[in-house]
Order: structure tokens, then sequence, then C-alpha cells
């Protein structure tokens, strides 16, 4: 593993020395450049208070993704079936030759990690894992965990 790009985009080094951008397949964290769509996270106003919210909770996202994989050796399940999620900033400055994956570490799958610690959403991208996903997110909605703890108002860690 290279680096964090952001919530669901890593930059991973292959063993033949190349390298190339993984999104994580199913997963949405809030996008860390131009703001989220409220739209896209239940319970999240759409306004400015919102998008600052998931201006943050993007930062969250990218800091949570950056302890599940530090200075780890990364486990890639490439899903050629799912087009990865681009978002406009990583489109600019960072997106080559990216490829959406399921990403685990030691046995820990990080996109569900990432989704259960209620930091991103599940996509309805088509996938093999997608009900699974979709019904973790629901989980942590249903916990307020994360950003889904808007109850008491919006609150970011």
């Amino acid at each position: 593993m290279r680096r964090v790009v952001d919530g669901d985009t890593i930059r991973v080094a292959y063993a033949d020395g190349s390298t190339g951008l993984v999104d994580l397949v199913g997963v949405d964290a809030p996008d860390l450049y131009g703001g989220g769509d409220p739209e896209e996270f239940v319970g999240v106003p759409d306004s400015g208070a919102g998008r600052t919210y998931l201006y943050a909770w993007g930062w969250v996202a990218r800091g949570t993704l950056r302890q599940l994989v530090a200075d780890q050796s990364v486990r890639l399940r490439f899903v050629d079936s799912a087009p990865p999620t681009v978002d406009d900033y990583a489109t600019t400055a960072e997106y080559d030759d990216v490829r959406a994956a399921v990403v685990s570490v030691e046995g820990t799958d990080v996109n569900r990690a990432l989704l259960r610690r209620g930091v991103a959403r599940a996509t309805d991208t088509d996938h093999p894992d997608r009900e699974s996903h979709l019904e973790t997110t629901r989980t942590a909605q249903q916990d307020g965990r994360g950003l889904w703890g808007t109850a008491d108002g919006l609150s970011v860690p």
C-alpha cells in the first residue's frame, strides 16, 4: 500500500513495480475536496451545514482508512464488473488507471469495516458483496454510528 488518497481510494504498488489506484468497491465516503451531496447520506440535511458536516466526515473517513491500512500489505480482490466511483477532484488530479476492489488486511475486510464504523455508505453498484454492504450500512445507521449519529445535531469527532 503506497498511500490513502481519500476515504474510499488508495494508491497501491503492485508486485511488478507499477502503481495504481484502487477504489474500494461498494463504498462511498464523503468527498474531501468537492464537499458532498447530502442527498446521498440519509439524515444529513441538504444545507450548508450538511455539506460542511460531510466535508468533516470525509477527513474522518480518510483517517480511518489510514488506520486500517497504514504500513500494511493489502490483499485486493478486483471486481471488474463494478466501475470505480470517481469524484471530480480525483478525476482531474489523481485518477489514471483505477480499479474497483475489495481490500483486506490480515483477514479484515476494509470495505466493510468503513461501513460498519459509519464513516462511509454502501453504494448500489452491482458487485458480489452489495447486499451485505447495504445491510452493514443500515445497521450503522440504525445504531447511529459515525456520520449517522445526527439525532443530536451535526457533530463531528
